[in-house]
């Protein structure tokens, strides 16, 4: 890694013994230049008090030196080797070397593949964090899934010392290999250490779960206000491509009968919504259910690009999102414009699975299949 000169702002390099007495954030991001999104979710890091450390896998260009300058402790460029848990690894490794770590009161791990939402939305996740870190909880994670394996997604973690400066953790990311394949950094990266180190912890925070979306949609319901299944479903992916590939997912199934009725929903029939998000990727199935139900600040960035929701759904429901969120803060609208128009690039440029039909190899690389399918119901 190269270790980046921020402007005189940044204070230089810290005393050991300041840093020490901070918890530290790895921030990785892919970005040559630092996006409006990622500003945001700086601003945040460093407003909770984290001594921030900013590893690109990019070359980070000469304007945004001065934007992180005010912001992190420590920027680094590194070759793009291994993507985000590649530079985890870099990361953890040289805070380990450098005795950062020890006297460290908890560890950040977090990375730029998620859109930003500011606002109230980013504050009550603040909030989450500083009940987090006055708590007994060992571990603080966004997002758990059960695809595959249970894992805890790798994207927003907090960890204190009785995780990060295990035996177990340390010796996973010694060993670990990094691999510029998206399917490996899941598979040996982001699940593997939950199996070897998370999974083994009693007592882990999880701030977005379909428990707690269950109980607010139930809090709902019995308010007598009812939830009709079009509500819904226009926050969830696209089904037409698990119906053409003949998919049998009876929740799934029950939901679009509902919507075709124009029904609100039995009280029972909203353990359908849990159900697909348990047996399918909940950073897709609940990409807006969580922001809308649980401000949850946090969207994934590549729900095109995987074929989850149509590039104008997703613009539409962002902006939805950030409407929501920062009415009160931004009343011209003009930030929510920047966020939206920032997306709106990214998704284009990103792109859907159609764009790959002929690019077997980079569609491979970048863990791209045929498209976003609800996963069939589970039956042993």
């Amino acid at each position: 890694m190269k270790l980046l000169t921020l402007s005189a702002e940044s204070g230089g390099d810290p005393p050991r013994q300041q840093i020490q007495s901070r918890p530290i954030c790895l921030f990785a991001a892919y970005s040559s230049d630092v996006t409006l999104s990622t500003l945001y979710y700086l601003r945040l890091l460093s407003a909770l008090g984290f001594a921030i450390v900013y590893i690109n896998n990019q070359i980070t260009s000469r304007e945004s030196y001065r934007v992180l300058s005010d912001l992190v402790w420590l920027a680094f460029d590194r070759p793009n080797i291994g993507q985000d848990v590649g530079a985890y690894k870099d990361g953890i490794l040289w805070l380990e070397a450098n005795g950062h770590l020890h006297g460290c009161p908890c560890l950040a791990i977090v990375n730029d593949s998620m859109q930003f939402i500011p606002g109230a939305y980013a504050s009550r996740l603040g909030e989450e964090v500083r009940a987090f870190l006055g708590s007994d909880s060992p571990a603080l994670f966004t997002h758990v899934s059960q695809q595959v394996l249970p894992h805890y997604q790798s994207f927003f973690q907090i960890l204190k010392p009785e995780v990060f400066l295990s035996r177990p953790f340390l010796s996973f990311w010694k060993k670990y290999t990094p691999y510029s394949h998206r399917q490996h950094c899941i598979h040996s990266g982001e699940i593997k250490i939950s199996q070897k180190v998370y999974n083994l912890l009693s007592g882990v925070t999880v701030l977005y779960t379909s428990e707690g979306l269950h109980r607010q949609l139930l809090r709902k319901f019995d308010g007598d206000e009812g939830i009709i299944a079009e509500d819904l479903l226009y926050l969830m992916p696209s089904p037409y491509r698990t119906i053409i590939k003949s998919v049998t997912n009876p929740a799934l199934s029950q939901l679009l009968t509902a919507r075709g009725g124009r029904q609100a929903l039995q009280r029972s029939e909203l353990m359908c919504v849990s159900d697909l998000i348990e047996n399918s990727n909940p950073t897709h199935v609940a990409a807006f259910l969580y922001p809308a139900f649980l401000h949850c600040p946090l969207l994934k960035r590549d729900i095109c690009f995987a074929g989850s929701f149509t590039i104008a759904q997703a613009i539409n429901l962002y902006r939805e999102m950030l409407d929501n969120s920062m009415a009160d803060q931004d009343e011209s609208g003009e930030i929510r414009d920047k966020l939206q128009q920032e997306y709106q690039t990214y998704l284009y440029r990103k792109g859907v699975p159609l764009g790959y039909a002929n690019r077997k190899v980079a569609a491979l690389l970048k863990g791209l299949g045929g498209g976003f399918v609800y996963s069939g119901t589970y039956s042993g």
